[in-house]
């Protein structure tokens, strides 16, 4: 089993330096720290050669900010079992063995080979970025458009006909991957001449269809993240070193989970062709539309260092489509599909401790950790329906929590 994400960390690096931070979760339009959150200004001892800060900040104006982030969020199979595949064939005639009434008989040890939960993890953190940009107006309120994303997280496993510690027996059964599935198309029927016995008088389709006598398979979860959110943030109290504000604004989160499974049959000469594979799919996005509050307490402690603690909710709609198929390998031929959607209602909590510090006027830098948990999500634990012609897996209703790390730079105009 292996985990990988993709973009690189040092790519999405370098786009947090020249991009810019979040607002609605800073300090950065504000005249803060000089003089508390007196609106007055004092303009630098050595005047600094970049278009940033002005001499009228109670005025407002514009801010940018861009974020470096790391996340990761809940694995809907982890702590869930479903087998996939095990190790032996089925003979689906009487030539196979070469005795009467055997057609039926599993041939091999049937130890599990593959496990949805063999995806379940562990837990990986993958990078993003987020990118900011607002106005402060002259009342000390602001407005702000955020855009958050995370790169895909790719969970995956394997089974091959190298059995597990090469124990082998002398007909070679474990070194074939059966999955049951069940009421296929003739079209699915896989590779010819998989097996031979000592006569030489095995049918050429003695081991039927692709998910039976199979030679490799293979899973793979991945997960996406991203969304859209504006804040208005308006200060309701204050004092020389403490300012609480009140958060408001509507949010777009979008979760998507694919599961797929991709079946590869080999004849006895190891020869194979797209149309010896089988492709299995099963995804689900959450398409959560609402609106959020929350309250922000910022704290000076001096040396232009500050603390933030935000706490927010929302209340969504999340619209669920799930698609579930089953495919060749070469996109030709019949294919199974079918789609549902769900709408439900949802909800959000968040908390978001972080440290701030102003190095320069017009420059602001953060770094947080981020926890946010949406209730109500569809989710699957047991994500293949073996059964062809039915596509219908369970579905369950769960939580997804999301958890990382941010560094942020702002930049005040």
């Amino acid at each position: 089993m292996r985990i990988k994400s993709v973009w690189g960390a040092g790519v999405l690096a370098a786009l947090a330096a020249l991009t810019v931070l979040a607002p609605g979760k800073t300090l950065a339009q504000e005249s803060w720290p000089q003089g508390g959150f007196a609106t007055g200004y004092a303009p630098p001892a050595v005047p600094l050669p970049y278009p940033l800060y002005n001499t009228h900040p109670e005025v407002g104006g514009l801010f940018i900010a861009g974020s470096y982030v790391m996340y990761n969020q809940t694995n809907p199979l982890r702590g869930r079992s479903q087998p996939i595949a095990y190790r032996g064939f089925v003979a689906t005639d009487d030539t196979v063995l070469d005795a009467a009434g055997s057609a039926g008989t599993f041939v091999g040890n049937r130890n599990v080979a593959l496990d949805a939960n063999q995806v379940s993890g562990p837990y990986t953190f993958v990078p993003g970025f987020q990118l900011e940009i607002g106005w402060k107006f002259g009342d000390g309120s602001a407005l702000t458009a955020s855009f958050w994303w995370i790169s895909d997280a790719h969970y995956s496993a394997a089974a091959t006909l190298a059995a597990p510690n090469y124990q082998y027996r002398s007909d070679q059964a474990q070194t074939f991957l059966t999955s049951f599935v069940y009421n296929f198309p003739a079209d699915f029927a896989g590779a010819p001449n998989k097996v031979t016995n000592s006569q030489g008088t095995a049918g050429p389709y003695s081991v039927y269809g692709i998910w039976n006598g199979a030679s490799i398979m293979t899973i793979e979860l991945i997960q996406r993240a991203e969304q859209f959110y504006m804040t208005y943030r308006k200060p309701f109290y204050e004092t020389e070193n403490y300012r609480a504000s009140a958060l408001v604004g509507p949010k777009f989160f979008w979760i998507e989970d694919k599961f797929r499974w991709i079946t590869t049959d080999l004849n006895s000469f190891g020869i194979t062709s797209p149309i010896y594979v089988g492709v299995y799919n099963n995804q689900v996005d959450n398409r959560n539309y609402g609106l959020w509050t929350g309250l922000q307490q910022e704290w000076y402690l001096g040396w232009g260092v500050a603390l933030m603690l935000n706490l927010n909710a929302g209340a969504f709609l999340d619209v669920a489509k799930t698609m579930v198929d089953y495919q060749r390998g070469d996109r030709g031929g019949p294919e199974n599909k079918r789609t549902r959607q769900f709408d439900k209602a949802a909800a959000m909590i968040q908390a978001t401790p972080s440290i701030m510090w102003y190095p320069l006027e017009g420059v602001q830098l953060q770094f947080a950790y981020d926890f946010f948990a949406f209730f109500n999500q569809v989710s699957y634990d047991q994500p293949v329906d073996f059964n062809y012609s039915s596509l219908t897996p369970p579905y369950r209703d769960t939580w997804r929590w999301f958890n990382g790390f941010q560094a942020t730079i702002a930049f005040i105009f």
